[in-house]
């Protein structure tokens, strides 16, 4: 499991040359978000259920808690975003949200841009990788989100039959997890959701995501909250409610394990 979202941010976004994923099969990763990859350049061969080899024009979408790695050596340029999934906004969220959750249903995980497209996309991949490095304005990151959306959506997908590298029931469970967070869940209720038992759901999750059911439920709780903390005057109580915690105490205990930090020390230093 590695995240490269530092400090909690929503989302990342930067230009990298020479990019190599970590090379199987050792090393396969899985990310607590979710990726787009637009390549720019060169040749990059990728494992994600099956052998890509990734060129000039193509886009990659990596979904939150699906395993990938290299299958071969890389170079040239591509423009890269991070996104935590829980704190994607409308009206980009639930289009790019459906995106993700095709290619976990075994979908093409990549699609192809014109050269049109493609220079137009780097031009607002620009822009966002600008307005990220100074104060960012939500109004302005949620215009080229907006873009960026629209021009991957439009691409043409890969024609390709695609293996899904996690099994059907991981890729359910995930997008149930997604939706439901905080509508106090447990593992029984997602297990119920698949037709599973919840202790093989268990096992199964952790296997394929190093994480288990209840962590990525937690994750997607403390996605909203961190939101809520960062972006409205509510009170921890409230805040703690419309993430889906039992009680306050609940919420406060598991946000100081995981952020080193309270909720109320947290929102006094993220603003």
């Amino acid at each position: 499991m590695r995240s490269m979202l530092p400090a909690h941010t929503a989302i990342a976004a930067s230009r990298l040359s020479h990019c190599n994923f970590p090379k199987m099969p050792a090393d396969e990763v899985v990310h607590d978000h979710s990726g787009i990859a637009v390549y720019l350049s060169g040749t990059t061969r990728l494992w994600m259920g099956m052998d890509y080899t990734l060129r000039r024009g193509d886009v990659l979408l990596i979904p939150e808690g699906m395993p990938h790695c290299s299958s071969g050596e890389s170079d040239g340029e591509m423009l890269g975003a991070m996104l935590c999934t829980g704190c994607m906004r409308p009206p980009w969220a639930e289009p790019l949200k459906a995106a993700f959750n095709e290619v976990r249903r075994g979908q093409p995980a990549i699609r192809h841009l014109s050269d049109e497209a493609l220079a137009q996309l780097e031009i607002v991949f620009s822009h966002l990788i600008a307005e990220l490095a100074q104060d960012p304005q939500p109004l302005m990151i949620d215009g080229l989100m907006s873009q960026i959306t629209a021009l991957i959506l439009r691409a043409t997908p890969l024609s390709v039959t695609q293996t899904a590298s996690s099994p059907p029931v991981i890729a359910a469970a995930l997008s149930f997890i997604e939706r439901r967070a905080t509508d106090q869940i447990s593992l029984s209720d997602v297990a119920q959701h698949v037709g599973r038992a919840p202790a093989h759901l268990a096992a199964l999750m952790k296997r394929h995501t190093d994480r288990t059911v209840v962590e990525w439920i937690t994750h997607g709780r403390m996605a909203v909250a961190r939101q809520l903390l960062r972006g409205s005057e509510e009170a921890i109580e409230s805040v703690a409610e419309r993430a889906g915690f039992a009680s306050p105490s609940h919420f406060h205990r598991t946000f100081k394990r995981l952020h080193q930090a309270t909720p109320s020390q947290w929102r006094k230093l993220h603003r």
